[in-house]
Formats: C-alpha cells, structure tokens, sequence
C-alpha cells in the first residue's frame, strides 16, 4: 500500500508543480516604487505598479493606462492646495489589486482613498487580454444583452441582501433607473466570474464603500 502512495505522489507531483508554476506566471502587478510627500493640503502615498509575465510591447500600453490612472487621481487633489484646511490635511493612498489572471485575462483594478472628516474610495477597473492588450468591457463576458443581464442581477441582488440583512440600504430611485453603458465598472474575481462595481454613494450609502454584484 506505501508503495502504491508513494508511486501515485511521484506521478502527480510534477503535475501539481506545473499547474502552481502557469499560475505565478501569469500576468500581475507588484510594487515598482513607492513615494510620499506632503503639500499644503495633502498628505500622499503612491504605491507605484507595474505588470510582469506579458510582453514588452503590452507591458509598455499597460504601464503607461496605468500611470494615466494615478495621474488622473493625483489632479484631483490638486484642489485641496488651492484653500488648504489649515487644522486638517486631505490624508490620500493610492495603490493597486490584482483579481484574476490566466492565458487571456488579466483583471485588475488602480485605487485611491481619501479621509478627511470623512472616508472616500475609489476604483478604475481593467480587465485585459496579457497577450494582445485588448482591453475588455463588460459585453464581451454577457453579450450584447448586457444591461438587462446586469439590472435583473443587480435587483435580485439588493432584493437578497436587504432580506438577509435589513442594516443594508440601497437608493431605491437610482436603482431603479439604473442605465448600464458599455464602460460598466466591472471585474473578473478569483473564481472566473464577472462582477459589476458602482462608485461609493451611487447606489447606497458611504458606509457600504463600492456595492458589487456577481453577475452569474
């Protein structure tokens, strides 16, 4: 019987190995460099990424929509100089998630959070082919169907959730008129499933940070 066991893990672990080695392969995004500074009125922390395991060409594109992303963040900041708070700076990190990869996608999301009196998040969502850059939207998962596809999921969603948990609140009226163009923020999460994303206070309260819902 040890014997039997013994020659089963020899056969299979090269296998195991091989699956955990296309995993770590697979395009991600770590640290590049990480910066802090202070100006009148802010207080910042940028976590700089940048992609590895795609091409050099793709990585560049990537690199620079990401830059572009941080950049955009940064701008509008720049306001909080212009009539600083005097007892109070605007405390903003900047950062990044990886959500799911594999041969042909690459899912990932640029965030930025703000606290003053207050806490404020934001996230821009891409999701990506690693091999051609072609950046993917939300039809090219659900079809041309997709508004109705997202709005059902969406209200059956709320519909369970308020159910399971009365403390949730969502916005009735903007839920209800709800319109999904093809730029929907959405992500592919760790089990291959697409997930719709709304800003904080879109659809429900600060306190519930970015409703999302699976989109089965």
């Amino acid at each position: 019987m040890k014997k039997h066991f013994l020659l089963f893990l020899l056969i299979i672990a090269p296998l195991f190995i091989n699956t955990v080695n296309a995993c770590e392969n697979n395009a991600k995004l770590i640290l590049l460099e990480e910066k802090h500074y202070e100006t009148n009125g802010t207080i910042v922390t940028v976590k700089f990424p940048q992609i590895i395991n795609v091409d050099d060409k793709i990585k560049v594109n990537i690199n620079n929509l990401i830059l572009k992303t941080i950049d955009t963040y940064l701008d509008e900041i720049k306001e909080f100089d212009k009539n600083p708070n005097t007892a109070h700076k605007l405390i903003v990190e900047i950062d990044f998630e990886n959500y799911y990869s594999d041969d042909d996608i690459f899912s990932f999301s640029i965030n930025s959070s703000q606290i003053l009196a207050d806490s404020h998040l934001q996230k821009k969502f891409f999701t990506i082919n690693p091999t051609t850059g072609e950046i993917y939207n939300v039809e090219h998962f659900l079809g041309s169907d997709y508004q109705n596809i997202i709005l059902t999921t969406v209200k059956k969603q709320i519909a369970k959730n308020t159910k399971n948990n009365p403390n949730l609140i969502y916005f009735d009226e903007e839920v209800n008129n709800l319109k999904f163009s093809i730029d929907q923020p959405f992500y592919i999460n760790k089990d291959n499933q697409v997930v719709v994303a709304f800003d904080q206070f879109q659809i429900a309260p600060g306190y519930m940070s970015l409703p999302s819902f699976i989109v089965k």
